[in-house]
């Protein structure tokens, strides 16, 4: 797999330090290399404005292919990371990674055009995804979806991920 630099996003600001001891500890223990890992603070009231703040300033940066990846997501695996990267150098402008609930725990895309869909849209609710989807189907985006996956919002999502994540604790 190509290199790969990691933007962590974070709110509030006032917590960059321990954002940054956290997401080290991770990096060190995940085998990532401290340079390719940047925190950065999030921007914009809304999670559609962050995320496209995010995007805007990967392309700014010279990426050309960038995912946002929710962190309540614990079935996601690099397989399916690898795939979106597949499909935005194929025939897509756009890939969707559908949780469950409606939302998506993943979106990727590879021009700064496409962060126009982020406005809007009904965040954490069950017709996110649709309405994300339409929007950028009215825009004549070429999108496509990964694998159906859950994501954590409520407490019985979070009992469930706890045994995934160590299955002694069923």
């Amino acid at each position: 797999m190509k290199e790969v630099t990691c933007w962590f996003f974070f709110t509030p600001r006032s917590r960059h330090e321990q954002t940054e001891q956290w997401i080290r500890e991770e990096a060190s223990y995940a085998g990532w290399m401290p340079e390719k890992v940047i925190l950065k603070p999030q921007a914009g009231a809304s999670l559609g404005m962050r995320l496209r703040a995010g995007f805007e300033q990967g392309f700014q940066a010279g990426f050309s292919k960038i995912a946002a990846i929710g962190t309540d997501c614990v079935e996601l695996e690099c397989s399916l990371i690898q795939e979106a990267w597949q499909k935005l150098s194929g025939d897509c402008d756009l890939v969707f990674g559908p949780a469950r609930d409606g939302g998506y725990y993943l979106v990727a895309m590879n021009q700064v055009e496409s962060c126009a869909i982020f406005d809007e849209i009904p965040w954490s609710s069950a017709s996110t995804l649709t309405v994300s989807l339409a929007r950028a189907e009215k825009a004549g985006y070429r999108v496509s979806l990964l694998e159906k996956l859950s994501d954590v919002d409520t407490i019985a999502d979070w009992q469930r991920a706890k045994t995934m994540i160590d299955p002694s604790r069923q």
